[in-house]
C-alpha cells in the first residue's frame, strides 16, 4: 500500500537527485540549521523532509537502469562530499 502511494508521487530519478541535494543543502544553510538546532518543530521538519526526499531518491534509484543509477549515485556522492 505504501509502495503504490509512493509510485503515484511520480517524477524521474534526475528530479529526485536534484531535490535530494536541494533539501540537504537548504537545511545546512546557517539560518535553517540554527532553526533545526533550537526548535523541536524545525528539527522534525528537517528530519521528515530529508527522510521523505531521500526515500523517493533511493526508490527511483532502484528502479533506474544501470547508467542512470550510476550517474545519480555519482552526483549524490559529489554533492555530499562538497557539503561535508
Amino acid at each position: 500500500l505504501v509502495g503504490s502511494r509512493l509510485d503515484r508521487i511520480g517524477g524521474n530519478l534526475a528530479m529526485w537527485t536534484a531535490l535530494d541535494a536541494l533539501v540537504l543543502w537548504a537545511w545546512h544553510s546557517p539560518a535553517l540549521y540554527q532553526a533545526g538546532a533550537t526548535s523541536d518543530f524545525a528539527y522534525w521538519a528537517m528530519q521528515l523532509s530529508i527522510l521523505g526526499v531521500s526515500t523517493m531518491f533511493w526508490r527511483r534509484l532502484f528502479q533506474a537502469t544501470s547508467p542512470a543509477a550510476v550517474a545519480a549515485l555519482l552526483v549524490a556522492m559529489v554533492q555530499m562530499g562538497a557539503l561535508g
